[in-house]
């Protein structure tokens, strides 16, 4: 016991044995270390010899009747302080101050009703905080002005309290990744709990356990940066159109049927919406979503989407993988601006047909329709995607049963000064019942040598592909007239009404009907 100071007041006491190897609460190593445990003893305020002890680093004080905290009370090296069960009203802001190596602080069933406390971890590496059972609590701040490069994780339990509003943690410097909890509900067995982490965005807000959506329902005001209530078995939509600082929300792996329209705030960013149970999309569910940058809603039970409509200018990523697709009738993207590197992922659907892709697309980074067991059919047709010229970067349809294309198929690759076209850098057609040599032979006769692309199928033929002729079929591929093809998708692409061009041509024919008759009339006059 020599390397050992344990100090001990009237009736109980901890006893840590010489090369303790079982970490508490942090501690490791206790020479020159004192801990402290004063219980049921009737104390009111905490004795002053316990205050100068300045290696003190384990005090607990609970079952008293101590009502405050004064700012005398302060333990330098302080690492886990228990005071629960105490008739604790106050606690002075600066009482833990200066507690650099400050992990557990206990408060634990007292009659706290607000708390603004300042800390100084420029040692430790995290903070447990336990205010639960404080029946009157309603506001709850902290102040962190310094803390070193190794702190992680900052926990508050406020189980049983009555907060008006979530606990406010203000950092004098943000740390490189700071995760932050606090544990909500009435049911201490069952509780809430929601993860906080710090990034350059702001707060991140984790739900877990099946009272999620009855903590969202229960008017707590809370206005998160990160939502995330994933796998919490919840069924219906949460309506989070007034949670304004919204950009990021988890609701993946629950069992969500339906969604409506204006659910969310107009900022939000991410929805995941993987692993429900969703059967149908309303049009403009995420119309009006001005910054969305990703949906996913991967995973879920759609058979059908009539249209599926972005005006978000900042669009990157739609994922509908591993649904039950039958027909996308439209994707449409109305941006005021052009999307650049966008993403749509469709693989492991039903899908018979390409979907229609409207809009005012730049790029598309990755086009990926793979694994449809229906897909017989394909074309390079995009005609409806209004930008001058599209390029895509991978357009994957690899492992369909694709067996059939046109004779203009590399037309639409094609490309002329002033007119719209495609710019494709790989098209993956792997795996399906092609007739590679015929697509190899249309390749050679429609597509600019010049161009940079990345062919990839089977070398070989498969059974029951017709395979005749092959060098007609080339030459009569040759020989088609690409610039035909390529006028009529730049008709297609400017949106030339029928109306237009008959007014259009009329006047030309009117035009000429003058140049004619004057020339008749020149002729007939001449003597």
């Amino acid at each position: 016991m020599n390397k050992h100071k344990l100090y001990c007041i009237d009736n109980d006491f901890y006893f840590f044995r010489e090369q303790a190897k079982v970490e508490f609460w942090g501690v490791k190593d206790f020479s020159n270390s004192i801990a402290i445990h004063h219980k049921s003893v009737d104390l009111t305020e905490i004795p002053s010899k316990i205050v100068k002890l300045k290696q003190l680093k384990i005090l607990i004080i609970s079952s008293n009747r101590i009502e405050k905290l004064s700012n005398a009370a302060i333990f330098e090296n302080l690492v886990a302080g228990i005071f629960e069960n105490n008739q604790i009203e106050s606690i002075h802001s600066e009482c833990f101050g200066k507690c650099k190596n400050l992990k557990f602080l206990n408060f634990h069933k007292n009659m706290l009703k607000e708390i603004a406390l300042v800390f100084d971890l420029e040692k430790s590496g995290y903070l447990n905080l336990n205010f639960s059972s404080n029946e009157n609590l309603k506001n709850a701040s902290f102040l962190i002005k310094k803390f070193g490069s190794n702190l992680s994780k900052f926990k508050g339990d406020f189980k049983l309290c009555a907060l008006d509003f979530e606990p406010y943690l203000t950092l004098n410097n943000s740390p490189k990744l700071l995760e932050i909890s606090y544990y909500f509900g009435q049911n201490p067995s069952k509780y809430l709990s929601i993860y906080e982490r710090l990034t350059k965005k702001g707060s991140q807000l984790t739900f877990l356990e099946d009272t999620a959506l009855n903590f969202l329902n229960s008017g707590f005001k809370i206005n998160p940066h990160f939502l995330d209530i994933g796998n919490s078995q919840i069924d219906r939509h949460p309506i989070l159109k007034n949670y304004s600082n919204l950009f990021n929300l988890n609701l993946s792996h629950n069992k969500i049927n339906t969604i409506s329209y204006d659910l969310y705030p107009k900022n939000i960013e991410f929805i995941n919406l993987a692993y429900n149970l969703i059967e149908n999309i309303p049009i403009d569910a995420f119309k009006l979503l001005e910054n969305l940058v990703s949906l996913n809603l991967a995973h879920n039970k759609l058979k059908l989407i009539e249209e599926i409509s972005f005006q978000s200018a900042h669009f990157k990523l739609l994922d509908l993988q591993s649904n039950f697709l039958e027909n996308i009738k439209e994707i449409r993207f109305s941006s005021n601006k052009p999307l650049d590197d966008l993403r749509i992922l469709l693989n492991f659907n039903r899908l018979e047909k390409l979907p229609n892709i409207f809009g005012n697309i730049k790029s598309i980074k990755e086009l990926s329709i793979t694994n449809q067991i229906n897909l017989k059919s394909f074309n390079l047709d995009f005609s409806t995607i209004q930008s001058p010229s599209v390029r895509i970067n991978t357009f994957n349809l690899s492992y369909n049963n694709l067996s059939r294309f046109t004779d203009d198929l590399f037309c639409f690759l094609k490309s002329k000064p002033n007119r719209t076209h495609l710019v494709l850098s790989q098209l993956d057609l792997r795996f399906n019942y092609l007739n590679t040599s015929r697509l190899k032979c249309l390749l050679s006769a429609q597509f600019k040598k010049s161009e940079v692309f990345d062919f990839k199928f089977n070398e070989q033929n498969f059974d029951g592909i017709e395979t005749n002729n092959l060098v007609e079929q080339c030459s009569m591929n040759k020989n088609l007239d690409c610039e035909i093809v390529e006028y009529k998708i730049y008709q297609m692409f400017h949106k030339k009404s029928k109306s237009n061009i008959f007014d259009k041509f009329l006047g030309v024919f009117v035009a000429l009907y003058f140049i004619f008759t004057g020339f008749l009339l020149k002729l007939l006059i001449k003597p």
